[in-house]
């Protein structure tokens, strides 16, 4: 039974986020959000795979005590609570077990023929109808004269995959994630292409010489046309960065980003910090003449510190470091696996990212069944 409920989720589970990028380009061009029903299909899909689960995964000491810290956060947070109960007080609740548990349900399944065969699966869709939409999502965003283009396209397993095999098709990854105007997706693959560039720089020679070709020739050429909405994100980032005071280029480099921290730091006490402040927890401020209520930060460790306090975020950062640098991988699916993992590791500190990419609990498992 939970076999086959596991392989109807892989299968679906691409068009799914492809799904998502089409919802994107709706909302931004035509004000219509409709990221409810596609996170209320996610979170059906999550209880179905968990339901199936065999009885003796609660039983995991990390399951337990993943399950009695949320306990006492809820708890926490329910004795903090200033308004009227909502979803965020469920899903701050779900998020992160439903991360755990869907781990260790994958390490079950995974195996090294049927994970290689998955990559390849995955990435074909996610790939390809990325850069198929490309056009759609600039033809909608001019006809509909918006300016700001910012669509997260699910290319984390597509960029490790074409890291550790293709020359020719890693450079179009980058230059997919730069259209689609994404900071802190194209920092997280740019950081791990270096790493990795160091790690084999010998191997990886070539392919570091021809990546950087081929997106200095793409950065010229859209510098020529700078009302490219995708790239002017990146490009205007970098321009703003003429000032001298460190605090004014955090600000211009991070936007919103540093107006978070800033906001949640003077309003934890400190015994926030050790318990936080309990799940269902929200900050405001003022950005662009507008007041903003956030309930999850862009720098993932101080969201997840006013949320769950610091004992919870360290176990949570050191059970993923542990998975990632344990041993250097072996076989080309394992470095998949690892890079796929750093990539959404790292984009943790410039987006709320840890429990809401789908691909990464996959790979996760993935990595814990290898060192079994």
């Amino acid at each position: 039974m939970q076999e086959r409920v596991i392989k109807f989720y892989l299968k679906f589970l691409p068009y799914y986020l492809i799904i998502g990028i089409i919802l994107s380009i709706v909302r931004t061009a035509f004000q219509t959000d409709l990221n409810q029903y596609f996170l209320l299909t996610g979170l059906i899909f999550d209880l179905v795979i968990i339901f199936s689960a065999p009885r003796r995964l609660p039983k995991n000491s990390i399951i337990k005590f993943v399950g009695i810290f949320l306990f006492f956060s809820f708890f926490i947070g329910i004795i903090n609570l200033d308004s009227p109960f909502n979803r965020r007080i469920i899903t701050d609740v779900t998020n992160p077990l439903f991360f755990f548990l869907k781990i260790f349900i994958f390490s079950r399944y995974w195996n090294d023929i049927s994970f290689k065969n998955y990559l390849k699966y995955f990435v074909k869709i996610t790939v390809i109808y990325s850069l198929i939409l490309l056009p759609i999502t600039y033809y909608f965003f001019n006809a509909q004269d918006v300016n700001r283009l910012s669509i997260f396209p699910p290319l984390e397993l597509g960029f490790a995959f074409y890291l550790h095999g293709s020359n020719i098709f890693l450079p179009i990854i980058f230059f997919i994630i730069v259209l689609y105007g994404k900071r802190s997706l194209l920092i997280s693959v740019a950081l791990v292409f270096v790493f990795s560039f160091f790690k084999n720089s010998k191997k990886n020679l070539y392919k570091f010489l021809l990546s950087i070709t081929l997106l200095l020739l793409v950065f010229t050429y859209f510098d020529n046309i700078s009302e490219n909405k995708g790239f002017s994100r990146i490009s205007n980032t970098f321009d703003q960065v003429n000032k001298l005071d460190l605090e004014d280029v955090f600000e211009v480099i991070g936007g919103s980003r540093y107006l978070e921290f800033k906001t949640i730091t003077q309003e934890l006490d400190i015994i926030d910090y050790v318990i936080g402040k309990g799940v269902g927890y929200t900050y405001g401020f003022i950005w662009n003449n507008e007041y903003k209520t956030v309930a999850n930060s862009h720098f993932s460790p101080i969201g997840l510190i006013s949320k769950y306090g610091i004992i919870f975020t360290v176990f949570l950062y050191y059970f993923l470091l542990r998975l990632i640098y344990r041993s250097y991988p072996s076989n080309k699916e394992y470095k998949i696996a690892v890079s796929t993992a750093l990539v959404v590791f790292i984009e943790s500190f410039f987006a709320y990212s840890l429990f809401v990419i789908p691909i990464f609990p996959i790979v996760l498992g993935y990595l814990i069944k290898f060192r079994k």
